[in-house]
């Protein structure tokens, strides 16, 4: 079967398509024929092997020769005790920790496969696992998004902007969308009440409060983020630089004595969710904005939209026909 690999961290030039040996599906797993699969912030930092805690996946070399978490497809075969999934289902799954979805085939537990509504096709249902679980989980559950609040979303026109921004407008609040400028028709289709360009308005200067801020680049500085705080606000970071990852839960109890609240969003990966945020695609209440998609045999270039932070919401790429 075709797989994109690479052997070494750096950026999208590593990569290549090459034929690999066809997975084979063990007890409790099935075997998928990939339609579709994503990309997520987390697979350009194991590219690149930045920032330090991206190489979990091996600290001098990569110990997983193909990347992709995001999937959906067909299952094509299972394996011994499989009774959850039968070949020919339709499903879609976040396969995070295991990866390897850039290519023809890959082997899942059974368990974590979720089926796809009739509605969705394989683009948008690959475009949903761990980015609009995140944002559902962030919305939802961290925020508890209420009508009339005022929201702040670093990194909006990103994979996990793009969902918690709807799901955020959805449950009733204003929302002030930050990313850079080639985005700013996208975040205003997508209902985005202010547009902030970052290249030329830092937004921890806005003379404005927010009930919360998502930062989804976390590349800002957290301690003058929390000053766009109002009384009871809330501050999350989902990733990036490694100072400000360990900085937020750190700043945790001098936000408390403020007021607010600030940490890191702790994603709970559950099929439960993924089935929720399909659902809220199929209802209206949010829909995946694709950037591509592109075939396998254009992986770097999906992987260059992405680690050059211009991809237009998820980077989609398409196997086979």
């Amino acid at each position: 079967m075709k797989a994109v690999v690479y052997e070494r961290y750096g950026g999208p030039e590593e990569l290549r398509v090459e034929e690999v040996e066809r997975p084979e599906p063990g007890p409790g797993e099935a075997r998928l024929a990939v339609c579709a699969a994503s990309l997520n912030g987390s697979d350009a930092e194991f590219l690149t092997g930045r920032p330090l805690y991206a190489r979990i996946v091996g600290l001098r070399r990569p110990r997983v020769p193909t990347l992709g978490s995001d999937v959906a497809g067909v299952v094509d075969a299972v394996g011994p005790g499989v009774t959850s999934v039968a070949v020919g289902d339709r499903v879609f799954a976040d396969l995070f920790e295991r990866w390897g979805c850039l290519a023809e085939h890959v082997v899942a537990p059974a368990e974590e496969l979720v089926p796809i509504p009739a509605a969705l096709g394989f683009v948008e249902a690959a475009a949903l696992p761990q980015a609009g679980v995140i944002a559902l989980q962030a919305v939802r559950d961290l925020f508890t998004v209420q009508p009339g609040q005022t929201g702040l979303i670093l990194g909006a026109g990103g994979g996990v902007g793009t969902f918690a921004l709807q799901l955020a407008i959805d449950a009733g609040a204003s929302v002030t969308a930050v990313d850079h400028p080639s985005k700013r028709a996208l975040l205003e289709r997508l209902g985005a009440a202010r547009f902030v360009d970052y290249t030329r308005e830092d937004p921890a200067a806005l003379d404005a409060h927010f009930d919360f801020i998502l930062d989804t680049p976390g590349r800002a500085s957290v301690w003058r983020l929390l000053d766009r705080l109002a009384p009871g606000g809330r501050y999350a970071i989902v990733g990036g630089l490694l100072r400000h990852v360990i900085g937020a839960p750190l700043l945790s109890p001098l936000a408390r004595l403020r007021g607010r609240r600030c940490g890191l969003l702790m994603w709970d990966k559950n099929t439960r969710d993924l089935a929720a945020i399909a659902d809220a695609v199929v209802a209206g209440r949010c829909a995946p904005a694709i950037d591509g998609p592109y075939p396998l045999e254009e992986a770097r270039e999906a992987f260059a939209r992405l680690t050059g932070g211009v991809a237009q919401g998820k980077v989609v790429v398409t196997v086979g026909g």
